[in-house]
């Protein structure tokens, strides 16, 4: 640690828990989250946000499994992964999130990254209409709430989306070196995305756009590949395709 960074690590861990989950998290949906835990010394609301964290990785390895194909993931991702592990990064849950691969899961991923949101393309492109329906119905659902409860942070949420986040950053985006062609790669990503989505690669190309669409790319964000190796499950065979919404949304969180 560097003589320069010793006094803003001191003064981080001079700010209460309250202090930390303002400045920290507005712009997330998680801020909201951890508002219950405001009122802890920082010591113990660090100590739960490390067990929540190795939680979510420990949860995501049981989801994807310890095979080979796993080992060398993790392998190939151990920078991205150790960085997100090594500053306690939220980016762990968008993680668990893309590898749950429900509705609810992918529409809470998209509130804390937005970009999570092209994951839903495989749905999309499968023709998965319950999932489709009860994806957009849980990202719709999730807004209102969060908008009704930090009405500022929402607004200022969406400031993720905009290229003005993009920042004097390590940015590892095709943006960094012409946002023409980023535009044009993310077009070819979401019509790939499309036109895969009924075949073995659909999900995988769908978790690599959802991953590498952001402008601000950083490197431990690419820890949310490790999502490609689970597949969502099938939308429901004895589900009518003909179910009303109320129906698709109730299913979807399962």
């Amino acid at each position: 640690m560097t003589s320069a960074s010793r006094p803003q690590t001191r003064a981080i861990r001079s700010r209460t828990a309250p202090e930390l989950a303002t400045r920290t998290s507005a712009r997330w949906a998680v801020a909201i989250v951890l508002r219950p835990f405001a009122l802890l010394p920082y010591p113990w609301f660090a100590a739960l946000w490390t067990a929540a964290i190795l939680g979510a990785v420990a949860w995501t390895l049981r989801r994807i499994g310890l095979g080979r194909r796993t080992w060398l993931l993790l392998g190939w991702l151990g920078i991205p992964l150790g960085w997100t592990l090594a500053i306690g990064q939220a980016h762990v849950f968008v993680t668990l999130l893309l590898t749950l691969g429900t509705p609810l899961s992918i529409a809470l991923a998209a509130h804390l990254k937005v970009f999570p949101i092209l994951a839903a393309l495989y749905w999309i492109g499968r023709g998965d209409v319950g999932y489709v329906t009860g994806f957009l119905g849980w990202l719709v659902g999730l807004s209102v709430i969060q908008a009704f409860l930090e009405p500022a942070g929402w607004s200022g949420f969406w400031e993720i989306a905009t290229f003005a986040q993009v920042g004097e950053v390590r940015n590892i985006s095709p943006f960094e070196l012409s946002p023409l062609l980023w535009l044009v790669l993310l077009g070819a990503g979401v019509l790939a995305a499309l036109a895969l989505a009924r075949t073995r690669f659909g999900w995988p190309v769908a978790v690599g756009l959802a991953t590498l669409a952001p402008p601000r790319l950083l490197v431990y964000m690419l820890s949310s590949l490790v999502a490609v190796l689970r597949e969502p499950e099938p939308d429901s065979p004895d589900m009518p395709p003909e179910q009303d919404a109320a129906a698709a949304l109730v299913s979807s969180a399962r």
